[in-house]
């Protein structure tokens, strides 16, 4: 099974990840800490399109218009 998300992709900031990395930890108790380091994407979708093994009978495609955002 494969996903393909294009969009506009923004670096999340310092502050926003180590916020969302704690609100991870309290509810899942998955400790993120490691990826405060890290370049870490938010990707804002224009397309995406879905696959599995039957791809050519079984492909599925979204696409979000800036409108609806």
């Amino acid at each position: 099974e494969l996903v393909v998300v294009e969009g506009t992709a923004a670096r999340i900031g310092a502050e926003a990840l180590a916020a969302f990395a704690a609100a991870v930890e309290a509810k899942y108790g998955y400790d993120m800490s490691g990826l405060l380091d890290q370049p870490v994407f938010a990707v804002s979708p224009s397309k995406i399109i879905g696959l599995d093994e039957t791809f050519s009978a079984h492909a599925t495609r979204w696409t979000f218009h800036p409108t609806a955002r």
